[in-house]
């Protein structure tokens, strides 16, 4: 957080979590389970991907199928991570394809 929003926004943001009080319950919750879970590895192959090296790209088709594994909602970071790729240079993108392409035939078979 402190890489993009600076140091006092982010120590904000990280003190939040430990004095949720009586809601931290909240987030165990086993139907809270499945969106926690896709946001988090949905983040996680995000910022993954903006390393830009195939290390960072092994681990973002990872977390992207972990994040579509969760739930629904990871489809919508499978399109957002298919828009990242499409972004960058085009002669990047061919060689990364299989970050969005392997979580989306894991989905299908699936």
């Amino acid at each position: 957080m402190r890489r993009r929003v600076g140091d006092w926004l982010a120590l904000f943001a990280v003190t939040l979590v430990p004095f949720l009080g009586p809601a931290w319950e909240v987030l165990l919750w086993p139907f809270e389970i499945g969106f926690v879970g896709s946001v988090f590895f949905g983040l996680a192959a995000l910022l993954s991907m903006e390393r830009g090296d195939w290390r960072g790209d092994i681990t973002a088709c990872l977390f992207l199928t972990l994040s579509a594994g969760f739930s629904d909602l990871g489809i919508l970071f499978l399109v957002g991570g298919a828009i990242a790729l499409a972004l960058s240079p085009r002669e990047r993108w061919l060689s990364r394809a299989y970050v969005a392409a392997v979580p989306v035939l894991l989905l299908g078979a699936w």
